[in-house]
């Protein structure tokens, strides 16, 4: 019993396996039998069938999605444009910072344009006056511009520019300018004019009308600064001298109209400029006041042996 129970298992599983491959077959046959394009078609509706998905959302809403974004590009890049547009001015900012860090070199250019000054301490006399205050800038240069040419005028001789006069102790002390001498400082002073800073205009009365110029000189190893100031049309002279940040004033006697006058202070600068002098009266006969006038004469002999 047993086996011919197997046997009919057998005999049924074979029949199902051969009417499954006659089906492959029969289903093979009629897909090669019909058109190529009807065969395209009932594959694509049969993909397009499977992969539909149900959808909550009307169909009109999906319709317009690639439209939109096609709308859009053209907005995204005139934005971009127009930020373009609106950061291109930022960019000159640039150019006009430096403009106006270049408003300086029209100061510097004129002190170069005193190559071949005839008179060393003249040469000084622009490095001494650029640090004045900006409003008064614009007169400092036209006078720098006519230093060579008046320079050369009363001189015969040519120091290098940029360096200044140095002298030696004096050899004649107590000794008091002369008339015709006091005369010629104040001719030179009129050929070599120049602003005072600030705080030495205060120091000495500055008017307008006054001639005035600077110079330096070296003496015993150290720079010192000296501030000439005519008064006119008195033609009394006035030296401040500046060692560090100690000033002496003295009012020259030639002229004998106050008297001889001595003052020591300290200076107060800003920026390397005297904004200010705090000063205190001395006796003008003292031995201070004599050996800082002194140093002022034994400069102005020095420098006239350049004018000859």
């Amino acid at each position: 019993m047993k086996i011919k129970t197997q046997e009919r298992l057998l005999a049924c599983g074979m029949t199902a396996a051969l009417l499954f491959i006659l089906g492959l077959i029969a289903t093979w046959v009629e897909l090669q039998s019909q058109p190529p394009k009807l065969q395209q078609l009932s594959l694509t509706e049969s993909f397009a069938s499977v992969t539909r998905l149900p959808s909550s959302a009307p169909p009109s809403v999906t319709k317009p999605a690639t439209p939109a974004l096609r709308r859009r590009t053209p907005r995204i890049l005139e934005s971009i444009q127009s930020e373009r547009s609106v950061s291109a001015p930022t960019q000159r900012v640039l150019p006009t910072t430096l403009q106006l860090q270049q408003k300086e070199i029209p100061l510097e250019s004129a002190h170069r344009n005193i190559d071949g000054t005839s008179v060393a301490v003249t040469a000084r006399v622009s490095h001494i006056s650029s640090a004045l205050i900006p409003s008064q800038r614009a007169g400092i240069q036209q006078s720098l511009r006519q230093v060579p040419r008046a320079a050369t005028e009363v001189t015969g001789r040519s120091d290098p520019p940029g360096i200044s006069l140095g002298i030696e102790r004096p050899l004649h002390a107590n000794r008091v300018l002369k008339t015709e001498e006091a005369k010629k400082i104040i001719q030179w002073i009129r050929v070599t004019e120049s602003d005072l800073p600030p705080g030495i205009q205060r120091h000495v009365g500055y008017q307008p009308g006054n001639l005035s110029a600077t110079a330096l000189l070296e003496y015993e190893g150290e720079s010192w600064e000296i501030y000439l100031m005519a008064r006119m049309p008195s033609e009394e002279l006035h030296v401040v001298i500046v060692r560090g940040h100690a000033t002496y004033y003295v009012v020259d006697p030639s002229f004998k109209r106050d008297g001889r006058r001595f003052r020591v202070g300290v200076v107060r600068r800003s920026g390397g400029q005297i904004t200010g002098i705090t000063s205190e009266e001395r006796a003008a006969s003292s031995n201070e006041a004599t050996a800082h006038y002194d140093v002022f004469l034994a400069w102005w002999d020095k420098l006239r042996l350049t004018l000859q």
